[in-house]
């Protein structure tokens, strides 16, 4: 089975405005939880493990809900400044997974079909779509069972794509923007699957609503959710915060260029410790030089992304890191202030503490400056200097 999916997720939410002047769609609330959880439950119930999210539009507000892992799945970005269109975003995203074989779908819809039935009948298939019967569809099928005529925009045809795809990477090239394009003028021999089964997309004002009231109970019919979960919060008590340069990685100011991370070993050994006695392993890093116009948030992003997949593979898996961006003699008008998060104020250790439920009488704090400790002690956690965990 394939276990890695493909996530879009850049668009701006223009027609859910002003509701996503601040937030990418895919993390509004619905039924009092982000939308893309539903989606990950969902992914978690077919057996995926990994989960590429392709961003660009306010990114962050779904990092904030999902961080790098969720439901045992890990989680990766790949972020651009703007949406490419489907064809490109998905042709980026796709860099970024192991397999072959992998799934992809937009994040804006929840589409139940049956996932075993999919894959069986359209695992050879270089490229297949999930498609359901709709009076004002835009696609329509041969009697072999693969597309024959395909519109971006709703028209008569009897069948409406439900934008799940099994794709093979090596066979997989358009020359349009937008898969649906290309889907359109026949770039692609594309194979249909239909299934009826309950579909939204939540990107009007309208489905939006709609969504408020069905999907929380299909979730609940299909058991597609942990009912005792709240987002992404985490039943665990413990946990070990960590900051990043100078404790977890070799101190190179103003380098955000993957290749020159170099580990600081005795810490590794000791948070692998830390995680096989049940702690909960966060990050919480001063990041000025964004401000300073050192190198962008981006920049940091992809640095980080990178590092945490290094760190995955080593066996060490970091549940999420916090940053400040900020910087009170910046230059970055956006990232220029006095904040409450830059160490060694503990904004940024109290909204960990939130966050996962931390029980501060049994976790840890741990970094390399006198920033670190004030930080961790005002924050009510036990701290120590990194040199004493060696």
């Amino acid at each position: 089975m394939i276990d890695e999916v493909v996530i879009l997720a850049s668009g701006y939410g223009t027609r859910l405005r002003p509701l996503t002047d601040y937030v990418n769609k895919v993390a509004l609330p619905v039924g009092g939880r982000p939308w893309i959880t539903y989606v990950l439950d969902m992914l978690h119930s077919w057996g995926i493990k990994h989960v590429v999210l392709k961003v660009a539009y306010k990114w962050n507000t779904i990092y904030e809900v999902l961080g790098h892992h969720y439901n045992g799945m890990n989680v990766n970005y790949v972020i651009t400044e703007m949406p490419l269109g489907t064809g490109n975003d998905l042709q980026m995203a796709l860099h970024y997974v192991r397999s072959q074989k992998v799934l992809a779908m937009n994040g804006d819809s929840l589409y139940k079909i049956d996932y075993q039935k999919f894959y069986e009948e359209c695992q050879h298939e270089p490229f297949a779509l999930a498609i359901m019967k709709d009076e004002h569809g835009n696609a329509d099928i041969g009697p072999d069972g693969y597309i024959t005529r395909f519109s971006v925009e709703p028209s008569n045809l009897p069948y409406k794509n439900g934008g799940i795809y099994i794709i093979d990477k090596d066979k997989f090239q358009i020359q349009t923007a937008s898969l649906e394009e290309a889907l359109a003028k026949g770039q692609l021999r594309a194979r249909g699957y239909i299934d009826n089964g309950f579909f939204i997309d939540m990107g009007t004002p309208i489905t939006y609503g709609l969504a408020q009231l069905l999907v929380p109970k299909e979730a609940e019919e299909y058991k597609w959710l942990d009912k005792n979960a709240k987002g992404n919060r985490r039943m665990g008590t413990k946990a070990v915060i960590l900051d990043m340069d100078g404790t977890l990685i070799v101190l190179k100011p103003f380098i955000r260029d993957p290749k020159d991370i170099e580990f600081i070993e005795p810490t590794l050994s000791w948070v692998r410790k830390q995680q096989d006695l049940g702690y909960k392993i966060l990050v919480a890093t001063n990041q000025g030089e964004i401000a300073l116009g050192h190198y962008t948030e981006e920049e940091f992003w992809h640095f980080t992304d990178v590092m945490l997949s290094m760190l995955e593979d080593r066996g060490i898996y970091i549940d999420r890191v916090y940053y400040c961006p900020h910087h009170p003699e910046g230059i970055i008008p956006e990232y220029t202030k006095d904040c409450d998060c830059r160490k060694p104020k503990p904004g940024m250790l109290l909204q960990a503490i939130r966050d996962y439920d931390i029980d501060v009488s049994q976790s840890y704090f741990i970094g390399d400056k006198q920033t670190d400790i004030d930080a961790g002690q005002a924050a009510g956690l036990h701290t120590k200097w990194v040199h004493e965990i060696w």
